[in-house]
């Protein structure tokens, strides 16, 4: 699922949203999946400059605690 891959990267550490589009090779399509992540308040964008990182939010980093749970088993 393209918003599972999104928010993994974001475990990682907070990303522009050109690194995310970059990586998935998916312009368009990588920032309808930014929206609905945003939407449902598991990640969020901040400007900084003329870029926008996106970043886990609590909730976020509460399915990143559980997938990676999941992994261990």
């Amino acid at each position: 699922m393209p918003e599972d891959e999104i928010l993994a990267m974001l475990a990682v550490q907070p990303l522009c949203v050109c690194v995310v589009k970059a990586a998935r090779d998916r312009g368009l399509e990588t920032l309808l999946h930014l929206g609905v992540l945003k939407k449902a308040g598991l990640i969020t964008g901040e400007a900084q400059g003329n870029r926008i990182i996106y970043r886990l939010t609590a909730d976020g980093e509460a399915w990143a605690r559980r997938v990676a749970g999941d992994a261990e088993d």
